[in-house]
């Protein structure tokens, strides 16, 4: 977050985008049910099991092919 290491000194920074905070308000008011839950959920392994990554390539037809490790749809 400090961006003390960064990995690509000609962009000088690591952060790729940022989505700012928004604030509800009054958004829930309107609503005939809300739920509000507290969840945890404790790491139980050292490592990931799925991982979030992805590769595309262009075709030569000039479609792009995508993989990927989530359950996106391939169009």
């Amino acid at each position: 977050m400090k961006d003390e290491i960064v990995l690509f000194p000609e962009v000088g920074t690591n952060i790729a985008s940022r989505v700012p905070a928004t604030d509800a308000g009054d958004a829930f008011d309107a609503c005939d049910v809300v739920v509000e839950t507290r969840m945890l959920n404790p790491r139980m392994a050292p490592a990931p099991l799925e991982v979030r990554t992805a590769a595309s390539v262009w075709g030569e037809d000039g479609r792009l092919t995508q993989w990927s490790c989530t359950r996106c749809r391939t169009w």
